[in-house]
C-alpha cells in the first residue's frame, strides 16, 4: 500500500478555474473593497479636538 498523499484528492475550485481561463493570474487576483458604512467614524472636527488634546497632553508629559 502506497503513502497517502492529500494533495492526490484534492480538485480545483471551479470558479478559481473559471477565472484563470478567462483573464489569467490577473483575475484571481484579490478585489478589497471598503466595508460598507460610515466612511469616518469621527467627524473632522471631532478629529481636530482629540489631535489638540493628544498634542497638548504630549507636551505637558514631556
Amino acid at each position: 500500500m502506497g503513502k497517502h498523499n492529500p494533495s492526490d484528492h484534492l480538485q480545483p475550485d471551479s470558479r478559481l478555474v473559471a477565472a484563470y481561463q478567462r483573464g489569467g493570474r490577473a483575475d484571481l487576483a484579490v478585489r478589497r473593497l471598503r466595508r460598507p458604512g460610515p466612511a469616518e467614524l469621527i467627524s473632522a472636527a471631532e478629529r481636530g479636538t482629540w489631535s489638540q488634546a493628544m498634542a497638548d497632553y504630549t507636551q505637558q508629559t514631556y
